[in-house]
Protein backbone atom coordinates (compact mmCIF):
# COMPACT_ATOMS: atom_id res chain seq x y z
CA UNK A 1 0.00 0.00 0.00
CA UNK A 2 1.27 3.47 -0.87
CA UNK A 3 0.25 6.58 1.01
CA UNK A 4 0.12 9.51 -1.43
CA UNK A 5 -0.75 12.34 0.92
CA UNK A 6 -2.07 12.94 4.38
CA UNK A 7 -4.21 16.01 4.91
CA UNK A 8 -5.23 17.13 8.41
CA UNK A 9 -8.85 18.28 8.46
CA UNK A 10 -10.62 20.05 11.32
CA UNK A 11 -14.33 19.50 11.88
CA UNK A 12 -15.78 21.36 14.85
CA UNK A 13 -13.67 20.41 17.88
CA UNK A 14 -12.52 17.09 16.47
CA UNK A 15 -9.54 16.41 14.20
CA UNK A 16 -8.73 13.50 11.98
CA UNK A 17 -6.33 12.77 9.12
CA UNK A 18 -7.67 11.98 5.68
CA UNK A 19 -5.29 10.00 3.49
CA UNK A 20 -5.37 9.35 -0.27
CA UNK A 21 -4.11 5.80 -0.47
CA UNK A 22 -3.51 3.06 -2.97
CA UNK A 23 -5.10 -0.39 -3.12
CA UNK A 24 -5.35 -3.11 -5.76
CA UNK A 25 -8.40 -4.17 -7.74
CA UNK A 26 -9.87 -7.55 -6.83
CA UNK A 27 -11.11 -7.96 -10.40
CA UNK A 28 -8.26 -6.67 -12.61
CA UNK A 29 -4.86 -8.10 -11.66
CA UNK A 30 -2.32 -5.37 -10.95
CA UNK A 31 -4.75 -2.46 -11.42
CA UNK A 32 -3.85 0.33 -8.99
CA UNK A 33 -6.78 2.13 -7.43
CA UNK A 34 -7.01 4.96 -4.91
CA UNK A 35 -9.44 6.21 -2.32
CA UNK A 36 -9.51 8.87 0.35
CA UNK A 37 -9.92 7.37 3.81
CA UNK A 38 -11.10 9.71 6.56
CA UNK A 39 -10.96 8.08 10.00
CA UNK A 40 -12.47 9.75 13.04
CA UNK A 41 -10.90 9.80 16.50
CA UNK A 42 -13.31 7.04 17.53
CA UNK A 43 -14.60 3.81 16.00
CA UNK A 44 -17.34 4.21 13.41
CA UNK A 45 -19.11 2.38 10.57
CA UNK A 46 -18.05 3.08 7.00
CA UNK A 47 -19.90 5.57 4.81
CA UNK A 48 -19.00 4.90 1.16
CA UNK A 49 -19.28 8.22 -0.68
CA UNK A 50 -19.29 8.28 -4.50
CA UNK A 51 -17.97 11.21 -6.54
CA UNK A 52 -19.62 12.82 -9.58
CA UNK A 53 -19.61 11.87 -13.28
CA UNK A 54 -16.82 14.25 -14.28
CA UNK A 55 -15.54 14.39 -10.73
CA UNK A 56 -12.59 12.97 -8.88
CA UNK A 57 -11.42 12.73 -5.30
CA UNK A 58 -7.77 13.77 -5.54
CA UNK A 59 -8.35 17.36 -6.66
CA UNK A 60 -12.12 17.68 -6.25
CA UNK A 61 -14.64 18.82 -8.86
CA UNK A 62 -17.86 20.79 -9.06
CA UNK A 63 -19.66 17.58 -10.12
CA UNK A 64 -19.00 16.07 -6.69
CA UNK A 65 -22.21 16.35 -4.67
CA UNK A 66 -20.87 16.71 -1.15
CA UNK A 67 -22.53 14.79 1.63
CA UNK A 68 -23.30 16.89 4.73
CA UNK A 69 -20.52 16.83 7.32
CA UNK A 70 -21.10 14.01 9.77
CA UNK A 71 -18.90 12.85 12.65
CA UNK A 72 -20.76 9.56 12.91
CA UNK A 73 -19.13 7.68 10.04
CA UNK A 74 -15.70 6.77 8.72
CA UNK A 75 -15.95 8.23 5.22
CA UNK A 76 -14.39 6.28 2.34
CA UNK A 77 -14.28 8.06 -1.02
CA UNK A 78 -13.17 5.75 -3.85
CA UNK A 79 -11.48 7.23 -6.90
CA UNK A 80 -13.16 5.66 -9.91
CA UNK A 81 -11.14 4.08 -12.72
CA UNK A 82 -9.29 6.59 -14.87
CA UNK A 83 -9.82 9.44 -12.41
CA UNK A 84 -7.22 10.93 -10.07
CA UNK A 85 -4.37 8.42 -9.75
CA UNK A 86 -6.51 5.32 -10.37
CA UNK A 87 -5.56 3.11 -13.29
CA UNK A 88 -7.92 1.97 -16.02
CA UNK A 89 -10.68 3.56 -18.04
CA UNK A 90 -14.02 4.69 -16.65
CA UNK A 91 -16.71 2.09 -17.29
CA UNK A 92 -19.88 3.79 -15.97
CA UNK A 93 -21.32 1.41 -13.39
CA UNK A 94 -19.40 -1.59 -14.63
CA UNK A 95 -16.53 -3.12 -12.67
CA UNK A 96 -15.76 0.27 -11.14
CA UNK A 97 -18.56 -0.47 -8.66
CA UNK A 98 -16.68 -3.56 -7.46
CA UNK A 99 -13.62 -1.32 -7.06
CA UNK A 100 -15.64 1.01 -4.83
CA UNK A 101 -16.92 -1.82 -2.65
CA UNK A 102 -13.36 -3.19 -2.37
CA UNK A 103 -12.39 0.06 -0.66
CA UNK A 104 -14.56 -0.89 2.34
CA UNK A 105 -12.46 -4.00 3.00
CA UNK A 106 -9.31 -1.93 2.51
CA UNK A 107 -10.49 0.57 5.14
CA UNK A 108 -11.08 -2.22 7.63
CA UNK A 109 -7.62 -3.61 6.98
CA UNK A 110 -5.77 -0.29 7.14
CA UNK A 111 -7.70 1.17 10.06
CA UNK A 112 -8.75 -1.76 12.30
CA UNK A 113 -8.97 0.43 15.40
CA UNK A 114 -11.32 3.02 13.91
CA UNK A 115 -13.59 0.99 11.61
CA UNK A 116 -16.35 -1.16 13.08
CA UNK A 117 -17.81 -4.28 11.51
CA UNK A 118 -21.23 -2.63 11.47
CA UNK A 119 -23.10 -2.46 8.18
CA UNK A 120 -21.71 0.23 5.85
CA UNK A 121 -23.81 3.11 4.53
CA UNK A 122 -23.83 4.45 0.96
CA UNK A 123 -24.13 7.99 -0.39
CA UNK A 124 -23.68 9.73 -3.74
CA UNK A 125 -25.08 12.43 -5.97
CA UNK A 126 -25.39 13.12 -9.71
CA UNK A 127 -23.17 10.54 -11.43
CA UNK A 128 -22.31 9.30 -7.94
CA UNK A 129 -26.03 8.90 -7.34
CA UNK A 130 -26.14 6.69 -10.42
CA UNK A 131 -23.36 4.66 -8.79
CA UNK A 132 -25.45 4.32 -5.63
CA UNK A 133 -28.38 2.86 -7.57
CA UNK A 134 -26.05 0.55 -9.49
CA UNK A 135 -24.32 -0.68 -6.33
CA UNK A 136 -27.63 -1.42 -4.59
CA UNK A 137 -28.61 -3.57 -7.56
CA UNK A 138 -25.31 -5.44 -7.74
CA UNK A 139 -24.73 -5.80 -3.97
CA UNK A 140 -28.30 -6.02 -2.63
CA UNK A 141 -27.57 -7.17 0.94
CA UNK A 142 -24.36 -5.23 1.71
CA UNK A 143 -25.55 -1.79 2.88
CA UNK A 144 -27.95 -0.92 5.69
CA UNK A 145 -28.93 2.48 4.24
CA UNK A 146 -28.35 4.50 1.10
CA UNK A 147 -28.91 8.06 -0.09
CA UNK A 148 -29.06 9.02 -3.77
CA UNK A 149 -29.15 12.74 -4.59
CA UNK A 150 -30.10 13.89 -8.10
CA UNK A 151 -28.95 10.52 -9.42
CA UNK A 152 -28.94 8.95 -12.88
CA UNK A 153 -31.15 5.86 -12.96
CA UNK A 154 -31.36 5.20 -16.72
CA UNK A 155 -28.29 5.89 -18.87
CA UNK A 156 -30.16 5.31 -22.13
CA UNK A 157 -32.72 7.94 -21.16
CA UNK A 158 -29.93 10.27 -20.01
CA UNK A 159 -28.16 9.84 -23.34
CA UNK A 160 -31.35 10.27 -25.37
CA UNK A 161 -32.29 13.55 -23.68
CA UNK A 162 -28.80 15.08 -23.33
CA UNK A 163 -29.48 17.93 -25.75
CA UNK A 164 -26.34 19.81 -24.66
CA UNK A 165 -24.10 16.84 -25.37
CA UNK A 166 -22.38 17.18 -22.00
CA UNK A 167 -22.49 13.47 -21.21
CA UNK A 168 -22.97 11.68 -24.54
CA UNK A 169 -19.31 12.04 -25.49
CA UNK A 170 -18.11 10.00 -22.50
CA UNK A 171 -20.81 7.36 -22.84
CA UNK A 172 -20.31 6.85 -26.57
CA UNK A 173 -17.07 8.31 -27.94
CA UNK A 174 -14.87 7.82 -24.87
CA UNK A 175 -16.24 4.31 -24.43
CA UNK A 176 -17.42 4.62 -20.82
CA UNK A 177 -20.31 2.45 -22.05
CA UNK A 178 -19.70 2.27 -25.79
CA UNK A 179 -21.98 3.03 -28.71
CA UNK A 180 -25.40 4.54 -28.10
CA UNK A 181 -28.68 3.09 -26.78
CA UNK A 182 -29.79 2.12 -30.28
CA UNK A 183 -26.61 0.27 -31.25
CA UNK A 184 -25.68 -1.13 -27.82
CA UNK A 185 -28.95 -1.30 -25.85
CA UNK A 186 -28.04 -4.16 -23.53
CA UNK A 187 -24.93 -2.36 -22.29
CA UNK A 188 -27.01 0.70 -21.40
CA UNK A 189 -29.48 -1.54 -19.55
CA UNK A 190 -26.63 -3.21 -17.67
CA UNK A 191 -25.26 0.12 -16.40
CA UNK A 192 -28.62 1.50 -15.22
CA UNK A 193 -29.86 1.26 -11.64
CA UNK A 194 -33.39 1.34 -13.01
CA UNK A 195 -32.73 -2.09 -14.53
CA UNK A 196 -31.94 -3.62 -11.12
CA UNK A 197 -34.66 -1.80 -9.14
CA UNK A 198 -36.19 -5.25 -8.61
CA UNK A 199 -33.15 -6.16 -6.46
CA UNK A 200 -33.47 -3.37 -3.89
CA UNK A 201 -33.40 -4.58 -0.28
CA UNK A 202 -31.73 -1.54 1.32
CA UNK A 203 -33.81 1.40 2.64
CA UNK A 204 -33.15 4.22 0.19
CA UNK A 205 -33.63 7.99 0.39
CA UNK A 206 -33.95 9.76 -2.96
CA UNK A 207 -33.46 13.54 -3.16
CA UNK A 208 -34.06 15.43 -6.41
CA UNK A 209 -34.87 18.93 -7.60
CA UNK A 210 -37.82 19.13 -9.99
CA UNK A 211 -36.03 21.68 -12.22
CA UNK A 212 -32.74 19.77 -12.52
CA UNK A 213 -31.29 20.31 -16.00
CA UNK A 214 -28.21 18.09 -15.85
CA UNK A 215 -29.95 15.04 -14.35
CA UNK A 216 -33.61 15.72 -15.15
CA UNK A 217 -36.37 14.84 -12.70
CA UNK A 218 -37.57 12.21 -15.18
CA UNK A 219 -34.65 10.09 -13.96
CA UNK A 220 -36.08 9.71 -10.47
CA UNK A 221 -39.59 9.31 -11.90
CA UNK A 222 -38.36 6.43 -14.07
CA UNK A 223 -36.74 4.78 -11.07
CA UNK A 224 -39.86 5.16 -8.92
CA UNK A 225 -41.92 3.63 -11.74
CA UNK A 226 -39.62 0.59 -11.86
CA UNK A 227 -39.82 0.25 -8.08
CA UNK A 228 -43.60 0.30 -8.21
CA UNK A 229 -43.64 -2.25 -11.03
CA UNK A 230 -41.53 -4.57 -8.88
CA UNK A 231 -43.36 -3.86 -5.58
CA UNK A 232 -40.33 -2.21 -3.96
CA UNK A 233 -41.74 1.27 -3.31
CA UNK A 234 -42.08 0.62 0.43
CA UNK A 235 -38.27 0.66 0.80
CA UNK A 236 -37.82 4.09 -0.75
CA UNK A 237 -38.60 7.66 0.25
CA UNK A 238 -38.52 10.42 -2.36
CA UNK A 239 -37.93 13.99 -1.24
CA UNK A 240 -38.42 16.36 -4.15
CA UNK A 241 -37.53 20.04 -4.03
CA UNK A 242 -39.79 22.12 -6.30
CA UNK A 243 -38.00 24.54 -8.61
CA UNK A 244 -34.51 23.39 -7.59
CA UNK A 245 -31.86 22.29 -10.09
CA UNK A 246 -30.99 24.89 -12.71
CA UNK A 247 -28.30 25.46 -13.75
CA UNK A 248 -26.70 23.20 -11.11
CA UNK A 249 -28.26 20.44 -9.04
CA UNK A 250 -28.93 22.55 -5.96
CA UNK A 251 -29.45 25.94 -7.60
CA UNK A 252 -32.54 27.55 -6.12
CA UNK A 253 -32.38 25.55 -2.89
CA UNK A 254 -33.37 27.74 0.05
CA UNK A 255 -31.74 27.59 3.46
CA UNK A 256 -34.85 25.92 4.85
CA UNK A 257 -34.73 23.29 2.09
CA UNK A 258 -31.07 22.56 2.79
CA UNK A 259 -31.71 22.21 6.51
CA UNK A 260 -34.43 19.68 5.69
CA UNK A 261 -32.09 17.88 3.25
CA UNK A 262 -29.34 17.55 5.87
CA UNK A 263 -31.78 16.40 8.53
CA UNK A 264 -33.32 13.75 6.29
CA UNK A 265 -29.90 12.37 5.33
CA UNK A 266 -28.63 12.19 8.92
CA UNK A 267 -31.83 10.58 10.19
CA UNK A 268 -31.92 8.05 7.37
CA UNK A 269 -28.38 6.79 7.92
CA UNK A 270 -28.90 6.62 11.69
CA UNK A 271 -32.31 4.95 11.50
CA UNK A 272 -31.23 1.99 9.37
CA UNK A 273 -28.25 0.14 10.82
CA UNK A 274 -28.86 -3.52 9.94
CA UNK A 275 -27.94 -5.23 6.71
CA UNK A 276 -30.86 -6.73 4.82
CA UNK A 277 -31.10 -10.46 4.13
CA UNK A 278 -31.86 -11.97 0.76
CA UNK A 279 -34.93 -14.23 0.55
CA UNK A 280 -34.36 -17.98 0.42
CA UNK A 281 -36.17 -18.09 -2.92
CA UNK A 282 -36.86 -15.38 -5.45
CA UNK A 283 -35.64 -13.46 -8.47
CA UNK A 284 -32.80 -11.04 -9.15
CA UNK A 285 -31.89 -9.05 -12.21
CA UNK A 286 -28.22 -9.48 -13.09
CA UNK A 287 -26.45 -6.50 -14.65
CA UNK A 288 -23.06 -7.93 -15.59
CA UNK A 289 -22.55 -9.46 -12.15
CA UNK A 290 -24.31 -9.91 -8.82
CA UNK A 291 -22.78 -10.43 -5.38
CA UNK A 292 -24.69 -11.43 -2.25
CA UNK A 293 -23.70 -12.93 1.11
CA UNK A 294 -24.95 -16.33 -0.10
CA UNK A 295 -23.66 -16.49 -3.66
CA UNK A 296 -22.07 -14.47 -6.45
CA UNK A 297 -22.30 -14.76 -10.20
CA UNK A 298 -20.95 -13.28 -13.40
CA UNK A 299 -22.25 -13.11 -16.94
CA UNK A 300 -19.95 -13.39 -19.94
CA UNK A 301 -19.67 -9.59 -20.14
CA UNK A 302 -20.36 -6.63 -17.89
CA UNK A 303 -22.46 -5.33 -20.80
CA UNK A 304 -25.02 -8.14 -20.50
CA UNK A 305 -28.17 -8.58 -18.43
CA UNK A 306 -30.09 -11.62 -17.22
CA UNK A 307 -33.00 -12.63 -15.04
CA UNK A 308 -32.14 -15.10 -12.27
CA UNK A 309 -34.65 -17.32 -10.51
CA UNK A 310 -33.19 -19.15 -7.51
CA UNK A 311 -34.07 -21.52 -4.69
CA UNK A 312 -31.33 -21.64 -2.03
CA UNK A 313 -32.66 -24.62 0.00
CA UNK A 314 -32.79 -26.66 -3.21
CA UNK A 315 -29.65 -25.04 -4.65
CA UNK A 316 -31.44 -24.34 -7.93
CA UNK A 317 -30.52 -21.44 -10.21
CA UNK A 318 -32.06 -20.67 -13.60
CA UNK A 319 -31.16 -17.84 -15.97
CA UNK A 320 -32.85 -16.10 -18.88
CA UNK A 321 -30.75 -13.66 -20.90
CA UNK A 322 -30.95 -11.78 -24.20
CA UNK A 323 -27.36 -12.54 -25.26
CA UNK A 324 -25.44 -14.33 -22.49
CA UNK A 325 -25.16 -18.06 -23.19
CA UNK A 326 -23.53 -19.15 -19.94
CA UNK A 327 -23.23 -17.61 -16.49
CA UNK A 328 -20.87 -18.73 -13.75
CA UNK A 329 -21.93 -18.99 -10.11
CA UNK A 330 -20.07 -19.52 -6.86
CA UNK A 331 -21.67 -20.24 -3.49
CA UNK A 332 -20.41 -18.54 -0.36
CA UNK A 333 -17.34 -20.32 1.00
CA UNK A 334 -16.55 -22.08 -2.27
CA UNK A 335 -13.45 -21.43 -4.37
CA UNK A 336 -14.67 -22.86 -7.67
CA UNK A 337 -17.25 -21.56 -10.13
CA UNK A 338 -20.20 -23.50 -11.55
CA UNK A 339 -21.18 -22.89 -15.19
CA UNK A 340 -24.92 -22.51 -15.78
CA UNK A 341 -26.51 -22.29 -19.22
CA UNK A 342 -28.87 -19.38 -19.90
CA UNK A 343 -32.19 -19.69 -21.69
CA UNK A 344 -32.76 -17.04 -24.33
CA UNK A 345 -35.26 -14.22 -23.82
CA UNK A 346 -35.73 -11.32 -26.23
CA UNK A 347 -34.55 -7.89 -25.14
CA UNK A 348 -38.08 -6.48 -25.35
CA UNK A 349 -39.52 -9.33 -23.26
CA UNK A 350 -36.74 -8.87 -20.72
CA UNK A 351 -37.55 -5.15 -20.43
CA UNK A 352 -41.28 -5.84 -20.10
CA UNK A 353 -40.65 -8.41 -17.38
CA UNK A 354 -38.70 -6.00 -15.16
CA UNK A 355 -40.74 -2.89 -15.98
CA UNK A 356 -38.22 -0.73 -17.86
CA UNK A 357 -38.16 0.91 -21.28
CA UNK A 358 -36.45 -0.91 -24.14
CA UNK A 359 -33.61 1.48 -25.14
CA UNK A 360 -34.19 0.74 -28.82
CA UNK A 361 -37.62 2.39 -28.52
CA UNK A 362 -36.26 5.69 -27.19
CA UNK A 363 -36.24 8.81 -29.33
CA UNK A 364 -32.79 10.40 -29.48
CA UNK A 365 -33.13 14.17 -29.16
CA UNK A 366 -30.78 16.32 -31.23
CA UNK A 367 -27.94 18.17 -29.54
CA UNK A 368 -28.54 21.93 -29.41
CA UNK A 369 -25.41 24.00 -30.13
CA UNK A 370 -23.97 25.23 -26.83
CA UNK A 371 -24.62 28.90 -27.70
CA UNK A 372 -28.35 28.13 -27.96
CA UNK A 373 -28.61 25.71 -25.07
CA UNK A 374 -30.74 26.75 -22.13
CA UNK A 375 -28.84 26.38 -18.84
Amino acid sequence: MTEINTIPIAIKAKEYCAAYREYLSSEETGMRLFARFAPLNHTAPVLLWMHGWHGNIKSGHKDNVTAPADETFFKVQPEMRGRGDSDGKPDANGWELQDAVDAIAVARKLYPKTVTDAAPRLHGGSGGGGNVLGILGKFPDLFSSAVCECGVSDYALWYAHDTVGEFRDEMKDAGWIGGDPLTNPEAYLSRSGRTTAKNILTPLLLIHGTADKRVPFEQVEAYMSALQQNEKSQLVRLQEFPGVGAPDHFSGMTEEMNILRKSLIATHHQQYSRKPSIPKTGEFVVAGYLKTSRFELKLESVNQVALLRYDLPMLKFAFQAPSCKQAILRLSGESHWHPIACRTISLSDFCNTIGVTDPTNMKMLEIIPQSKAVN
